[in-house]
């Protein structure tokens, strides 16, 4: 006998999962990363450390682009070696000193802290944090000491370099 599934509301508010959406050399980049990315590249633009000459895409097909774009820099940066030494806690120091990007970044913390949050790993969505700033801090320097004059030759041979497959169309 065959019984249907029951579905608790499933029609009223849908719950979105993670998903592997592509992989970028041996990392796998999940929905999770791309809303990560999008959160801190919008602390970082009003805080002032980052400054990108158009804003981040809404559409997930772009903004997964976008975010290709800036893992492969970050391959890159660190290929060379490149080092955010002091930078960190500057860009800190200018979240904090804008009240609308320390409160943005403090309601980040706080939503990220209860969504990733586990018994053993009780900051892990802090750390998440932090650790994409260090990133976004990384592939901002790195675009701003390196000359790349052809930015679509340089997105062919750093994939080539670093494997790019996307699974989402």
């Amino acid at each position: 006998m065959l019984l249907p599934l029951p579905t608790w509301g499933a029609r009223e508010s849908a719950l979105e999962l993670d998903a592997l959406l592509a992989k970028v050399g041996r990392e796998a980049v999940l929905l999770s990363d791309l809303d990560r990315f999008s959160d801190v590249d919008k602390v970082l633009n009003c805080a002032g450390v980052a400054k990108r000459e158009k804003a981040l895409p809404t559409d997930r097909k772009s903004l997964l682009n976008a975010y290709i774009e800036d893992e492969l820099l970050y391959l890159e940066a660190r290929e060379k070696k490149t080092s955010t030494s002091g930078q960190i806690p500057l860009s800190v120091q200018a979240i904090m000193a804008k009240e609308t990007c320390r409160a943005k970044w403090l309601a980040l913390g706080e939503r990220y802290s209860k969504m990733w949050r586990t018994e053993s790993r009780t900051r892990e969505g802090e750390g998440m944090l932090v650790r994409e700033l260090e990133k976004r801090v990384l592939v901002e320097k790195f675009r701003r000491t390196e000359v790349i004059p052809d930015m679509d030759l340089w997105k062919r041979e750093a994939g080539l370099r670093y494997p790019v497959k996307i699974y989402l169309e």
